[in-house]
């Protein structure tokens, strides 16, 4: 048995932990006549009532919690339920609060007679009594079927916040009358009374009948939950990762950054504040992202957690009233987040794909061009010009090339990793390949060789969009033969070189 100093730091340890769990997150107080919102989160009475807002005649709460407005009936705050699974938190933190008072010892004088020390506690009454008082409860048929524990067996309960009672439930309506009824047309729990003026044309059944249908309905609404918050906690786990991998990323890359900037020596010293802000602004921006989007994730945890727990605890400790009284905000709730879960969550919106290139310093010095988001993607590339397909012998041919990356933004790539190359049969043509700006370069070339042939543009050894690009190079001392088509009706300009005839329209003046 442990020792009452012991006992005492334990109720201790336990109490601020049942305060944490009864103080309002709007007036950091314990709670007063807690009421639940939809979302399942409570507040006090007092609190909701100033947080109340009209919007065109219409009321409506923010919750302070969470996203979540509800709006109100004409009873205001006083038509949401009450906390009926708060009570024994209260009782707990009341026996917490005498333990520690005492030492370690639960000492109270009986609840019943006021007249001496208590040595039981009652579940179903909520109260701790005398022996006589006990003897009592065994002797009235109406108070013979309640449980009744040791006090010892309390304090113990209530040091692991095991203290589960079965404390009626009374009508906040008509005094002393039991919520004994469940209104399956309100979702609300009722009692005699309030069935009979209230609720007379409703379905309504007794609790215990209620409960037994309608648990298997919460959990069948709550159990799809478990699934999206595992995919929600992998998906914060996921964005952990990444943004530790593009922390870690960036903190390779500025080694590398400085070590080839210290290589380059004073000319290049002025360039390491660069690449460094940079590489910073882009890993910012990117962890910006995770960090909004995890967020958002982590706002949907909590209300899947919250959702669950607040179900679970109900289903697994709580009475058959109050699982019912909160049946339908549970359902309303789960509907909510599942409407409204935006999947795009569950994959990280950004990864660790910065590259810092440092092959570029090495022949020439262009500053921040060096540290880029990710790598090119060839068939993103694209090229353009008035000779990508047509050109002429001795001509100097140019055609520009746009480099991509994989999402189509332009990048920067090192000169030395893009090569072209204008191929007749088997022999090649190797073209000049020059940067204009970031991430616009220029292939040029002067053929001799009249005919059909392919220009090849591959960037870091894989071919562009569309490469090889059929090229037509005509000969500029060829023979020009006007002829006429009688088909046509129009003329056509016929080029005659070693002895081939090639045909192209001619525009008639």
């Amino acid at each position: 048995m442990l020792e009452p100093a012991t006992q005492s730091e334990c109720a201790l340890d336990t109490l601020r932990e049942v305060t944490e769990q009864l103080t309002c997150a709007i007036c950091l107080r314990c709670y007063a006549d807690p009421r639940v919102l939809p979302c399942l989160h409570v507040f006090c009475f007092h609190c909701l009532e100033e947080a109340v807002r009209r919007k065109n005649d219409v009321y409506y709460i923010r919750c302070p919690s969470c996203p979540r407005v509800t709006y109100l009936t004409d009873d205001g705050v006083g038509g949401l339920v009450a906390a009926f699974h708060l009570h024994h938190l209260f009782d707990i933190q009341d026996i917490l609060q005498k333990t520690v008072s005492n030492g370690g010892e639960l000492v109270q004088e009986c609840e019943k007679c006021g007249d001496t020390q208590a040595t039981s506690f009652c579940r179903d009454c909520g109260q701790c009594v005398c022996d006589q008082c006990v003897n009592t409860h065994r002797k009235w048929s109406e108070l013979a079927g309640h449980e009744i524990v040791g006090i010892r067996d309390v304090q113990k309960e209530a040091a692991g916040m095991l203290l589960f009672k079965k404390k009626t439930l009374l009508c906040s309506k008509h005094t002393n009358r039991e919520l004994d009824m469940y209104c399956e047309t309100c979702e609300e729990l009722v009692c005699r009374c309030c069935q009979a003026q209230l609720h007379s044309d409703h379905h309504c059944d007794l609790v215990a009948s209620s409960f037994a249908r309608n648990r298997q309905v919460i959990e069948a609404k709550v159990n799809p939950l478990k699934a999206h918050l595992e995919a929600v906690n992998q998906a914060l786990i996921n964005a952990d990762a990444n943004a530790n991998a593009i922390v870690s990323q960036r903190e390779t890359i500025e080694e590398d950054i400085v070590s080839t900037i210290k290589g380059l020596q004073t000319q290049l010293e002025q360039m390491k504040g660069q690449f460094l802000t940079t590489l910073h602004k882009i890993t910012e921006r990117k962890l910006e992202r995770l960090a909004l989007q995890k967020e958002a994730a982590e706002v949907v945890q909590a209300q899947l957690t919250g959702t669950l727990h607040f179900a679970e605890e109900r289903l697994l400790a709580g009475t058959d009233g109050e699982v019912l009284a909160m049946k339908k905000y549970v359902t309303a709730q789960t509907e909510a987040i599942m409407r409204d879960l935006d999947h795009d969550l569950l994959v990280p919106c950004d990864r660790a794909n910065v590259v810092f290139d440092s092959r570029f310093l090495r022949d020439r010095i262009i500053p921040h061009e060096a540290v880029y988001t990710t790598r090119v993607c060839p068939m993103k590339c694209v090229a353009t010009g008035e000779n990508l397909h047509l050109t002429s012998v001795m001509e100097t041919t140019k055609v520009n090339v746009l480099i991509k990356d994989e999402f189509g933004e332009n990048i920067f790539e090192p000169v030395d990793s893009i090569t072209a190359e204008l191929v007749l049969n088997d022999s090649a043509l190797y073209c000049n390949v020059s940067k204009t700006s970031l991430a616009r370069y220029t292939v040029s070339y002067v053929t001799t060789i009249p005919g059909i042939q392919r220009l090849h543009i591959r960037v870091n050894g894989q071919h562009i969009k569309g490469s090889p690009f059929p090229v037509r190079v005509k000969d500029i001392e060829a023979t020009h033969k006007v002829a006429y088509d009688a088909d046509s009706m129009d003329l056509n300009l016929v080029l005659y070189h070693n002895g081939d005839a090639n045909e192209e329209r001619a525009e008639i003046f």
